[in-house]
């Protein structure tokens, strides 16, 4: 029954109110106030009406006012006091809004991409600044925070790339992620003295203790930058997109490099990293479009996602052998490298790492790989030979797709687990078919492997095949198998003393088929027993 009465009242109300407001506002009401959720008036200039028919205006709802990009400026009146999410988001043709001091809340997305927006007060009494509320109002020149803000979220003032100015009041406890990044005309960042929580330094805005680089203003001429001797960290974003940055130290006190920490730094092209940097985040030199060679600290272990993506001008990187996985896109569209060395400590190449090299030539998978992912190599126009260790038990869809060059994939070890997709469009070259080779004593293979033919592979020396089932002791007798040509024959030494050897043949045998399986009886009456494989 009260549901029926409230609508009853509602819809009365409505009938009530003038023509004009019917016209270009949808609303609900709520113990006797008013909450706009819909303008759907023709635009230009707009003044909100403090109240209709007696009932006070005091929200504007999420997406009231949202993408209509007609809107020139708006006056909100006194009643108000909340702004919703959203609120005027991607009001395009917005230059001006006029917020009162009574607004206590403004949602996450209020402002957002409102590109033409150049004037604007935040409101005296408000006590926070939602995420992304102003990012990318193009126009927005200068903005002055008040004295009751404790809270300035992620994003708020990203890509407002007019900003040249931002004072920091002494009640600002919390800065979000990336709440200055991109402002590419900023030039200084400055902190009142009493704040507890934030310094700056030469305009670059730290944590109260300067441990930490929260944001470098994009819009600093200085070509070169060197971190301070007081900073350990380097923050979300902290760097990106300044692109008057050419080279950039970070030296032995910091320890970690935050995620998208230089990204879009589009003129960076030289970058020191000390070795005690442990970690750098993902997406860290994402877009240094003018980044020509790096060399990746020796403690770090894992190499992000999309680190290094687009950097399109890297020759040459360096991977020390602490790394153990490289993720996924994090070498992604290097178009300009022509060859990496990846280490042996490697276990893991997450999908699309290297995808898009179109500049990369050769790569040997090391034995320590255990997964290679989706897509790994895709797009890799003009890589001809691949060698796969043995430890590979994973191949990823798409691996090799659409590296129409590739002549040969070379496996150390068995036929991988694939799911016949690793080397699609392989065929569409120079080289047609492609081939796969394998060697003799590995097993899982057949005519074809991933719809590519298989052919034997024989090493330029004899090599022992560690990682064969037979290797090690059976049976009471050590032994392990060689791989060669075919038909060759191959010597097995010994000898007890590798600091004064003396090799002693063993045995002499024919490669049969490529392989040959050696056991030794007697390796339990020696202290200890060396051996060599070596031709005739």
């Amino acid at each position: 029954m009260s549901l029926r009465i409230h609508c009853i009242i509602t819809t009365l109300f409505f009938l009530a109110l003038p023509s004009l407001v019917k016209a270009q506002y949808n609303f609900i009401t709520n113990n006797g106030s008013i909450t706009i959720t819909l303008y759907t008036g023709p635009g230009g200039a707009v003044v909100i009406p403090s109240a209709t028919n007696g009932y006070p205006i005091t929200s504007i709802g999420p997406t009231a006012f949202g993408s209509v990009t007609a809107l020139t400026s708006v006056t909100i009146p006194n009643s108000v006091t909340n702004i919703g999410s959203s609120a005027f988001e991607i009001c395009t043709g917005l230059t001006n809004a006029v917020i009162p001091n009574t607004v206590r809340t403004i949602g996450d997305n209020a402002f957002y991409y409102c590109i033409l927006m150049g004037n604007i007060t935040i409101p005296a009494n408000l006590p926070s600044i939602g995420n992304t509320v102003f990012a990318a109002d193009q126009k927005l020149a200068g903005v002055t925070i008040p004295s009751s803000v404790t809270n300035i979220g992620e994003e708020a003032f990203v890509s407002c790339i007019s900003l040249t100015n931002v004072v920091i009041p002494a009640g600002v406890l919390s800065i979000g992620e990336s709440a200055f990044a991109g402002c590419s005309a900023l030039t200084n960042i400055s902190t009142a003295a009493a704040n507890s929580a934030y310094s700056s330094t030469n305009g670059v805005l730290c944590d109260k203790a300067r441990d930490m680089i929260i944001q470098y203003p994009a819009g600093i001429t200085n070509a070169a930058y060197t971190i301070p001797g007081s900073v350990t960290s380097i923050g979300y974003d902290a760097f990106d997109s300044c692109d008057n940055l050419t080279s950039v130290t970070v030296p032995g006190n910091v320890t970690s490099i935050g995620d998208s920490a230089f990204s879009s730094c589009r003129s960076l092209a030289n970058v020191t990293v000390a070795n005690s940097v442990k970690n750098i985040g993902a997406g860290a030199f994402y877009l240094c479009s003018s980044l020509k060679s790096i060399t990746i600290p020796s403690g770090i272990t894992g190499i992000g996602a999309s680190e290094f993506y687009d950097c399109s001008s890297l020759t040459n990187v360096i991977i020390p052998n602490t790394v153990t996985s490289i993720g996924d896109s994090a070498f992604g569209s290097c178009v300009a490298l022509p060859g990496v060395t990846i280490p042996n400590s490697v276990t893991n190449i997450d999908q699309y790492g290297f995808e898009d090299c179109i500049a990369l030539t050769a790569v040997t998978i090391p034995n320590s790989v255990i997964n290679l992912g989706p897509a790994a190599f895709s797009d890799c126009a003009k890589l001809t030979n691949v060698v796969i260790g043995s430890g590979v038990k994973n191949l990823g869809s798409e691996a090799f797709y659409n590296c129409p060059n590739l002549a040969s994939v070379d496996f150390q070890g068995n036929a991988p687990a694939s799911d016949g997709t690793a080397f699609q469009g392989v065929n569409a070259g120079q080289y047609d078919p492609a081939t796969v080779f394998y060697l003799p004593g590995t097993g899982g293979w057949g005519a074809t492997f991933d719809n590519v033919p298989t052919a034997l592979w024989y090493r330029a020396q004899p090599s022992v095949l560690s990682f064969e089932p037979s290797f090690g002791v059976h049976n009471h007798q050590f032994g392990f198998s060689i791989a060669w040509a075919t038909n060759a024959s191959i010597i097995i030494q010994a000898c007890t003393n590798l600091a004064n050897p003396t090799w002693i043949p063993v045995v002499t045998n024919p490669m049969a088929s490529g392989t040959n399986n050696f056991s030794d009886p007697s390796w339990m009456n020696y202290p200890s027993r060396y051996f060599r494989v070596s031709g005739p």
